[in-house]
C-alpha cells in the first residue's frame, strides 16, 4: 500500500515539473514551465507577432510564426528533428498550444457547425529532408485542442470566441500522406531571395486527390520553421488545386529571417 502511494506522490511530481528545465509548472495540462516558454521567445506579456508573410495574393496565405528566430528555439527544434529527441515533442506541443488558446487569433481558421479544422503538416523531402516529425505533434496539438474545446464548452455554453461551438471531432490532424512531393526542389538555404524560393517551390507539392474536404471545412497548415513561406504557400496551392475552397492559414514555430543562417 505505501508502494502505491509513492509511486503515484513520484507521478504527480514527475508531471508537475517542466520538461524542460525540470522546475515547477504551474499552468495544468502543460509539460513546460512559463520561463522556458519566455527562454524559448514566446511572448507572455505582450502581444503576439504581426503576421511574417500576410497574403498579397488569391492563392497566398497568412503565415503566422509563435517565436522568432533565436539559438534556444532552434537548438529545441533541431534536437528534435536531427537527432530524434522525442523528449523535446510535448514542449513543442505546448508552444503551439500556448500561442492559439492565449492569443485566440482572429486570424484562426475557424470551421462552420459540421465542418472541421485540418492541421495539416509539411511533408519531409525524401532527398534531404528528416522524418516527418511534424505529424505526431499535429496529432498531438489536435487531441489537445479538442479536450480543451469541450472543456471550454463545458464552462461557456455559448462557446469560445476563437472556435465556433461544433460537434465531435471539430479538430482533425491530417494524414501524413495528405501532400506528396511531385517533384525534386533545390535546398531553399543555397536560394538567396524570396522570388528564387517561390520558383523553386512551385507545383512541387500534390494533395492527394482521395482527400476529402468538407465545404464547411478549415485548413490549418503547421510547420517549423518558415523564412520567406513559400514551401507553405506551395502546400496551400496543391490543397486549393484538390478543390478545397474554405478558409486557410498557417502556424509555424519559428520565423527564421531572411539574412539569418539556420
Amino acid at each position: 500500500m505505501l508502494k502505491q502511494i509513492l509511486n503515484r506522490v513520484q507521478t504527480a511530481v514527475a508531471d508537475a515539473c517542466c520538461s524542460l528545465c525540470g522546475g515547477p509548472v504551474v499552468d495544468s495540462g502543460y509539460s513546460t514551465c512559463r520561463l522556458c516558454h519566455q527562454r524559448l521567445g514566446f511572448r507572455l506579456n505582450s502581444a503576439p507577432l504581426p503576421p511574417v508573410l500576410p497574403s498579397t495574393q488569391p492563392s497566398a496565405i497568412n503565415c503566422h510564426a509563435v517565436t522568432l528566430f533565436n539559438n534556444r528555439i532552434r537548438q529545441l527544434i533541431y534536437s528534435y528533428k536531427f537527432h530524434h529527441q522525442r523528449s523535446h515533442q510535448p514542449a513543442l506541443v505546448d508552444l503551439l498550444f500556448r500561442y492559439l488558446c492565449q492569443w485566440q487569433p482572429d486570424w484562426m481558421p475557424l470551421a462552420t457547425p459540421g465542418g472541421k479544422v485540418w492541421l495539416v503538416t509539411i511533408p519531409p523531402h525524401e532527398a534531404h529532408g528528416p522524418p516527418a516529425l511534424m505529424q505526431p505533434i499535429a496529432v498531438s496539438l489536435a487531441q489537445r485542442l479538442q479536450t480543451w474545446l469541450s472543456a471550454s464548452a463545458a464552462r461557456e455554453p455559448g462557446g469560445t470566441s476563437l472556435f465556433r461551438p461544433a460537434g465531435q471531432g471539430l479538430f482533425q490532424a491530417g494524414e501524413s500522406t495528405l501532400l506528396c512531393w511531385q517533384r525534386s526542389v533545390q535546398r531553399q538555404h543555397h536560394l538567396h531571395t524570396r522570388q528564387e524560393r517561390l520558383e523553386n517551390m512551385r507545383d512541387s507539392l500534390l494533395c492527394e486527390p482521395s482527400a476529402h474536404f468538407s465545404p464547411d471545412d478549415t485548413v490549418l497548415l503547421l510547420d517549423d520553421l518558415m523564412t520567406t513561406g513559400a514551401t507553405l504557400n506551395a502546400a496551400a496551392q496543391a490543397i486549393r488545386q484538390s478543390g478545397f475552397k474554405g478558409a486557410m492559414a498557417a502556424l509555424v514555430l519559428c520565423h527564421v529571417p531572411m539574412n539569418h543562417s539556420r
